[in-house]
């Protein structure tokens, strides 16, 4: 098993404390997925409020892996900790894993996990257990510039010549890397990126000689189904509401290409041509449907793109930031963050690097401007919909009995209606659980409510 909490990290850039969501304990034996996650620094990822960092968080973390009888342990500031410190710390961890596991699994090598003063000396002692070489290291750190590179790249055209150009390099390591960076993102509840990355996954691999194969091999193994052009067409045939269709049509946008198209003429042309007029005659009303609702989340998603860089120019030109921000605060969304955020890494990529450093500063005083701003009860909500299980939001609800308000239900009630306007179905179904919880905190008389 994996063993999460939310605790108070330093961020590495500006040194400053906040609380994040924390995979403590790793347990591969369990969930050998968290292994990758591990080792490629995306288990443990949050996002400072004070200066923007984003990336992974350095805090207490004991790795167990049964099968090689190893455990690991990294604790943060070992140079400055007292002995005291740091033996509370590992022993802390050994403890909880040590209660986690049957009798039978107790064995001596846990009493004693071998310490280390620094995430990556850690990683490399699991991979030299696992034999890897500084060539195979090095061969990955390439795979992963290259896919990096890859996701940069917003012209269709200009990708697949990329792809044809990589060929050879597209292997079985790459599309490991990232189906794994996919469904890290699956397990973390961030289904947008996720459904992001395998649809340009899909991409990648028709593209290139080996890809099908490769990831048919991959999600096998990992017992998932990918969204392919033929399984999407399938269930917007099949789709019980308007609100799944358009969301089927948000998340598979990549996919509804010139050879979607084609392929849904061919079958309206069968159906035709075998006599089945009614059939053929309803796949062309569902074509009609596609076509429309596409237009509309183009135009939607083109619409949040200009407002967001509207108000980018705005930011830019605002005498006072503060004042400012907190004049617009409703208007700062994700589009926004994230149309900074690129602006910065093309500037970056460019080799602008004092505009990078300017953009880099405007998001680190946006994001501590709004983190003031922000009520405690809204910091709370966002807290809970990052929880990566119902155990940990419901660990969260117990510690922040204060805010659970009748005031912090109504924000519940508000914010469900939003989403549930939007079509963000699972949001909504994250929303509802965490009302109920709270409410039966307060019926168990665990909180008083006001």
């Amino acid at each position: 098993m994996a063993i999460e909490e939310v605790t108070f990290v330093t961020c590495p850039q500006c040194q400053n404390q906040f609380q994040a969501s924390i995979t403590s304990i790793i347990n591969v034996s369990e969930n050998p997925a968290h292994k990758i996650a591990f080792l490629n620094g995306q288990l443990n990822q949050g996002q400072c409020p004070h200066c923007g960092f984003s990336g992974e968080l350095e805090a207490p973390v004991l790795y167990h892996d049964q099968e090689k009888e190893l455990a690991y342990v990294f604790s943060p500031g070992g140079f400055q900790m007292t002995q005291a410190e740091s033996e509370r710390i590992i022993g802390g961890l050994t403890n909880r894993l040590m209660n986690s596991l049957p009798p039978e699994l107790r064995k001596a090598y846990l009493l004693s996990p071998k310490s280390f003063l620094t995430l990556e000396n850690l990683k490399k002692a699991l991979l030299e257990a696992d034999g890897i070489t500084e060539e195979v290291l090095q061969a990955q750190q390439d795979k992963i510039e290259l896919l990096q590179k890859m996701l940069r790249i917003r012209d269709q055209a200009e990708l697949q010549k990329t792809v044809k150009d990589h060929d050879a390099e597209l292997d079985h390591q790459f599309f490991e890397i990232l189906s794994h960076t996919a469904f890290n993102a699956l397990s973390q509840g961030d289904e947008a990126q996720a459904q992001g990355l395998l649809s340009f996954r899909q991409l990648v691999a028709e593209w290139s000689s080996h890809g099908k194969d490769i990831i048919a091999e991959i999600d096998e193994r990992a017992g998932f189904q990918a969204m392919t052009p033929e399984l999407l067409l399938e269930n917007l045939k099949n789709a019980a509401s308007n609100e799944e269709f358009v969301n089927l049509i948000q998340a598979g946008k990549p996919l509804i290409d010139y050879a979607f198209f084609q392929n849904l003429t061919a079958q309206i042309e069968a159906l035709t041509k075998s006599g089945n007029t009614t059939e053929a005659e309803q796949l062309k009303a569902l074509r009609s449907r596609i076509l429309d609702v596409s237009a509309q989340v183009e135009e939607a998603n083109r619409q949040a793109i200009n407002q967001a860089l509207q108000l980018l120019q705005e930011v830019m030109q605002a005498d006072d930031l503060n004042t400012f921000v907190s004049n617009n605060i409703a208007r700062f969304d994700q589009t926004f963050f994230s149309i900074l955020a690129a602006n910065i890494q093309e500037a970056a990529g460019q080799g602008q690097e004092k505009a990078a450093q300017q953009l880099g500063d405007l998001q680190s005083k946006l994001l501590a401007i709004i983190e003031e701003r922000v009520p405690p009860e809204f910091k709370l909500l966002n807290i809970l919909l990052l929880a990566d299980s119902t155990e940990q939001m419901k660990s969260m609800l117990a510690q922040n009995q204060t805010l659970l308000t009748p005031q912090f239900i109504e924000l519940l009630d508000r914010a469900t209606a939003d989403f549930e306007s939007q079509g963000q179905t699972e949001i909504v179904k994250r929303l509802r659980s965490i009302k109920t919880e709270a409410n039966s905190l307060k019926a168990s008389g665990s909180i008083l409510m006001p």
